[in-house]
């Protein structure tokens, strides 16, 4: 799908800190990503969705009718994909001349399992997505960024990517793997303007968080409230994040207020892990 056919022309109004940006969100059809389209649009950044969930184009549409002031598109693409990643970054070029911001919100868990009987498709799974798909959009995207002097890149870790947790071996390893290779990221680009960080969030209230709490919680054979009350209380602000609370940490990443953060990885986990 070409991100004309799903464009959404709006007429500018307010003026914000984000006000002429133009902002790539992969993985914005929901969750984090969705949360943090909305942010950016809210502070004036046109955005460009890009998810493979085909429901990205009705995710764009919302925005587009709820925030007038920039231009919102949704485009269907696989982050697995050099070829997909290539033609979002060469399309949202075209449309809007550059780009300013790029993050990459779009993750998978591993089914749980030991390493004994965890899949190799599964490990493949997860990492393709974790890893290697995040590793392809920069390889599209810091071009254009270096060329111009400047950008921002936000990769969406987890600080299950900074402590091992048995069963989830996959994506605990995946999420440490982001960590650092945005700083690896962070020190081949500094030198052209271009800041590239990470944000490691906690438990999160999405729809793959909440479903994850209900299988658990069948398992053990007690309510959903029961053991998500059971899982909050290890949280010392006693609840989980809303996406938004991920989101504003990676509009601090992506504002001029962080030009001299690069390679850092910013925990929002309600204090369930210090550092």
């Amino acid at each position: 799908m070409s991100l004309d056919a799903a464009a959404h022309e709006l007429k500018p109004s307010v003026t914000a800190r984000f006000n002429g940006h133009t902002s790539i969100v992969v993985g914005g059809s929901k969750g984090i990503g969705k949360a943090t389209a909305e942010r950016l649009a809210q502070e004036g950044s046109n955005v460009v969705i890009a998810d493979i969930d085909p429901a990205v184009t009705e995710t764009a549409a919302s925005l587009a009718a709820e925030y007038p002031s920039v231009t919102v598109v949704g485009t269907v693409a696989d982050i697995t994909s050099l070829a997909d990643c290539e033609r979002v970054v060469s399309e949202t070029a075209a449309q809007f001349g550059s780009f300013d911001n790029v993050v990459v919100a779009a993750g998978v868990v591993n089914n749980p399992a030991d390493v004994v009987t965890l899949p190799e498709v599964e490990w493949n799974r997860v990492f393709a997505i974790n890893v290697t798909g995040p590793f392809l959009f920069a390889k599209a995207a810091l071009p254009v960024l270096k060329a111009q002097g400047h950008g921002r890149v936000v990769l969406i870790a987890s600080f299950w990517g900074r402590v091992g947790q048995a069963l989830f071996s996959a994506y605990c390893a995946s999420k440490a793997a982001i960590i650092v290779l945005a700083q690896s990221l962070a020190a081949e680009v500094a030198g052209d303007g271009v800041t590239v960080n990470t944000v490691a969030p906690g438990m999160t209230n999405t729809d793959l968080h909440r479903q994850a709490l209900a299988e658990e919680a069948a398992k053990r054979s007690i309510t959903f409230e029961e053991f998500r009350d059971q899982e909050y209380a290890h949280i010392p602000l006693g609840r989980s994040a809303d996406p938004v609370d991920i989101a504003n940490a990676v509009l601090f990443l992506t504002s001029d207020e962080a030009r001299y953060v690069t390679g850092a990885s910013i925990d929002v986990n309600g204090g369930v892990l210090f550092r």
